[in-house]
């Protein structure tokens, strides 16, 4: 029995160590076919036949640098009205979901809570690295930012730039816990919200004389303090009393910050337990069931966790929770894992590959990556210059007739050699090498029309290309270079 099957973060680490593994890897792009007009038409070259005619038709190329390579991920832009995904870890589908965002302000959140499954209306803007709720009760945590030109330049309408933002890994916090789900709200009814009338102690405080007269009632619910100077503190009911003195409430931790007038809500406590520490939540009632959980504090180290719905058993109907883990190092510690970052872009311009040719003159329709160059002059050396030309330029003279781009020009004695015209004048002629040997001065060459030259004096390649790997070709529509334009070239590999 065989199994194939990765966790995302294989993948997400094949993109995240690619820009460090290029030296090794000795990575070039190359620009290939001055001659097919309508390459584009194939738009699948992926046959051993396609990979045996590229290297007869490679013109220039520039190395691969960690400049050059970007990782990207799904775009996902934020709309008002739209019901985000929330992050999940025990989503299997997860990778599918809109659970991200980027804003107008070109800033990239994950969502980490979705008011239940409400419709996001308030766009996240800030840049805490700790969790931040807005009013549409969102929750999203930020990871980073994308410059004005890193959009311009990296984006389109599917894929956007994963750019590792330091400060949010630094500040990523190992397994905290990230929401709690509301699967079943139960049934309570023993809940009840009001003001402080007065403070006993700081464990002991009189609440609002319309609070239940059953004693106990509120046993083992969550006391929070929603506004004034202890606001988001919470404590677990131990005791409650109704008497002619008024209602008060016994909890059991310490509260000193509580003061009268202070607002409260009573309502069952969300029990988080596993090997972390420090998590905490309050359950938000709706009509005597819990709507949802709002996170207090996600604690840290937990790599599992249960969360459970406590009150005074004779008086619910207890619903049911699903606890919603960080990854293990946090929010924010792996960008490229967290979003999923199955795509590479190799990005060139190309007037930044700096070759001895013609270039403004020759056209190509294909272009590609390749690694496993040498040296022309001796094929056990490792060809390692920024730059390469596998082209020949011949300088002829007894010119015949005119020399056509497209051409196949050999030997005019019958040798073997071949050469095919990706550009020409009446001087000079440049030209893909079809077979090993080469022209040389004195040569005596000659075309399919009968056209013959003799060969002034000829360059070689700077390598030779018929132990290389051709890693990737892309059919483009047929370019002409233009020395007032830019062309640039993105090829984009989904990893997974």
């Amino acid at each position: 029995m065989s199994f194939s099957t990765f966790t995302p973060n294989y993948y997400s680490r094949i993109v995240r160590t690619h820009a460090n593994s290029l030296t090794d890897d000795n990575l070039y792009l190359f620009v290939a076919d001055g001659l097919t007009t309508d390459a584009v038409s194939n738009s699948k070259p992926k046959t051993i036949y396609d990979e045996q005619q590229i290297v007869n038709q490679i013109i220039y190329g520039g190395r691969v640098k960690p400049a050059n390579v970007v990782a990207l991920c799904r775009r996902i832009n934020w709309v008002s009205g739209k019901i985000f995904d929330k992050y999940d870890s025990l989503d299997p589908d997860l990778e599918d979901k809109d659970f991200y965002c980027i804003t107008s302000q070109r800033r990239v959140y994950k969502c980490l809570s979705n008011a239940n499954e409400k419709p996001s209306t308030v766009e996240p803007s800030s840049l805490d690295q700790m969790p931040t709720t807005y009013g549409d009760n969102y929750t999203w945590k930020y990871m980073y930012s994308i410059t004005v030109e890193e959009m311009s330049t990296y984006s389109n309408a599917e894929l956007m730039p994963v750019i590792e933002n330091t400060e949010t890994k630094e500040a990523a916090v190992p397994g905290t816990i990230s929401d709690v789900d509301v699967v079943d709200g139960g049934n309570y009814t023993a809940t009840h919200s009001g003001n402080i009338l007065n403070v006993v102690n700081n464990k002991v405080f009189r609440v609002m004389d319309s609070a239940s007269n059953v004693d106990d009632i509120y046993k083992d619910s969550a006391f929070y303090i929603s506004s004034g100077p202890s606001e988001s503190s919470i404590a677990t009911i131990t005791g409650y009393k109704s008497n002619s003195s008024g209602r008060f409430i016994t909890v059991d931790s310490s509260m000193p910050d509580v003061t009268i007038s202070s607002q409260y809500t009573i309502a069952p406590r969300v029990n988080i337990v596993g090997d972390g520490s420090g998590a905490s939540a309050f359950a938000v009632i709706e009509g005597n069931t819990v709507d949802r959980v709002d996170m207090l504090t996600g604690g840290s180290n937990y790599t599992y966790a249960t969360s459970t719905l406590v009150s005074n058993t004779a008086f619910s109907s207890d619903g049911a929770l699903k606890t919603i883990i960080a990854p293990i190092k946090g929010h924010g510690s792996d960008v490229y894992n967290e979003l999923f970052a199955n795509y590479i872009m190799y990005n060139f311009e190309l007037d930044n590959i700096m070759v001895d040719l013609p270039v403004e003159d020759i056209t190509f329709s294909r272009v590609g990556l390749i690694r496993g160059l040498v040296t022309e002059a001796d094929p056990t050396v490792d060809y390692d210059e920024d730059n390469f030309v596998n082209t020949a330029t011949l300088e002829v003279a007894t010119l015949f007739g005119n020399f056509e781009v497209g051409d196949l020009i050999e030997s005019d004695t019958g040798g073997a050699t071949k050469m095919k015209v990706v550009y020409a004048n009446t001087t000079h002629i440049t030209g893909v090498y079809q077979h090993a040997s080469r022209f040389i001065t004195n040569d005596r060459i000659i075309n399919q029309n009968g056209i013959t030259a003799s060969v002034v004096s000829a360059t070689t390649p700077d390598v030779k290309l018929i132990s290389a790997d051709v890693v990737a070709i892309v059919n483009t529509d047929t370019i002409k270079r233009d020395e007032n334009s830019r062309e640039i070239v993105q090829i984009i590999i989904k990893v997974k």
